[in-house]
Protein backbone atom coordinates (compact mmCIF):
# COMPACT_ATOMS: atom_id res chain seq x y z
CA UNK A 1 0.00 0.00 0.00
CA UNK A 2 1.54 3.83 -0.82
CA UNK A 3 0.08 6.28 0.61
CA UNK A 4 0.54 9.70 -0.41
CA UNK A 5 -0.38 13.34 -0.23
CA UNK A 6 -1.99 15.14 -3.37
CA UNK A 7 -4.29 18.42 -4.04
CA UNK A 8 -6.54 17.48 -7.50
CA UNK A 9 -6.57 20.09 -10.01
CA UNK A 10 -9.70 21.32 -9.39
CA UNK A 11 -9.07 21.77 -5.41
CA UNK A 12 -6.61 23.51 -3.42
CA UNK A 13 -6.60 22.05 -0.19
CA UNK A 14 -4.10 19.08 0.24
CA UNK A 15 -5.90 15.48 0.51
CA UNK A 16 -4.47 12.13 1.31
CA UNK A 17 -4.53 9.31 -0.14
CA UNK A 18 -3.71 5.34 -1.79
CA UNK A 19 -1.63 5.31 -4.82
CA UNK A 20 -2.98 2.53 -7.35
CA UNK A 21 -1.09 2.40 -10.54
CA UNK A 22 -2.81 5.46 -12.57
CA UNK A 23 -5.31 6.54 -10.01
CA UNK A 24 -5.12 8.04 -6.31
CA UNK A 25 -7.83 6.80 -3.93
CA UNK A 26 -8.87 9.72 -1.44
CA UNK A 27 -8.52 8.95 2.39
CA UNK A 28 -10.49 10.62 4.98
CA UNK A 29 -7.48 11.73 7.14
CA UNK A 30 -3.71 11.35 7.60
CA UNK A 31 -2.63 7.61 7.32
CA UNK A 32 -1.51 7.68 10.85
CA UNK A 33 -4.83 8.94 11.82
CA UNK A 34 -7.44 6.41 13.56
CA UNK A 35 -9.52 6.95 10.05
CA UNK A 36 -6.86 7.34 7.83
CA UNK A 37 -7.22 4.22 5.98
CA UNK A 38 -10.92 4.99 5.23
CA UNK A 39 -11.35 5.95 1.61
CA UNK A 40 -14.09 8.48 0.53
CA UNK A 41 -15.16 6.90 -2.63
CA UNK A 42 -13.05 9.60 -4.30
CA UNK A 43 -10.93 8.78 -6.51
CA UNK A 44 -8.32 11.02 -9.36
CA UNK A 45 -6.34 10.21 -12.38
CA UNK A 46 -2.44 10.50 -11.62
CA UNK A 47 -2.52 12.69 -14.10
CA UNK A 48 -4.81 15.11 -12.67
CA UNK A 49 -3.17 15.54 -9.24
CA UNK A 50 0.04 17.35 -8.11
CA UNK A 51 2.02 14.84 -5.47
CA UNK A 52 3.19 16.59 -2.00
CA UNK A 53 5.10 15.16 0.46
CA UNK A 54 3.13 12.88 2.18
CA UNK A 55 3.39 14.27 5.92
CA UNK A 56 1.90 17.40 7.91
CA UNK A 57 5.10 18.92 9.88
CA UNK A 58 4.03 21.01 13.01
CA UNK A 59 7.68 22.50 13.31
CA UNK A 60 10.61 22.22 11.50
CA UNK A 61 14.22 22.29 13.23
CA UNK A 62 17.13 23.19 11.56
CA UNK A 63 20.95 23.82 12.31
CA UNK A 64 23.07 26.58 10.90
CA UNK A 65 27.01 26.04 10.46
CA UNK A 66 26.93 22.50 10.81
CA UNK A 67 29.67 21.98 8.96
CA UNK A 68 32.93 23.89 7.99
CA UNK A 69 32.62 24.13 4.33
CA UNK A 70 29.54 25.63 4.75
CA UNK A 71 30.46 28.10 7.72
CA UNK A 72 33.29 29.13 4.57
CA UNK A 73 31.03 29.70 2.06
CA UNK A 74 29.25 32.60 4.32
CA UNK A 75 32.69 33.91 5.36
CA UNK A 76 31.96 33.19 8.93
CA UNK A 77 33.99 30.57 11.74
CA UNK A 78 32.35 27.05 13.01
CA UNK A 79 30.42 27.89 15.59
CA UNK A 80 31.81 26.41 19.22
CA UNK A 81 28.08 25.25 19.82
CA UNK A 82 25.01 24.11 17.23
CA UNK A 83 23.06 27.18 15.98
CA UNK A 84 19.47 25.83 16.10
CA UNK A 85 16.89 27.62 14.44
CA UNK A 86 12.91 26.95 14.11
CA UNK A 87 11.60 27.20 10.33
CA UNK A 88 7.37 27.42 10.18
CA UNK A 89 5.77 24.56 8.18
Amino acid sequence: MKFCRFIAKDSSAPRFGILHGDAVAEIGAPPWAAAGRDKTGKSFELANVKLLAPVCPSKIVCVGRNYAAHAAELGNDVPKEPLIFLKPP
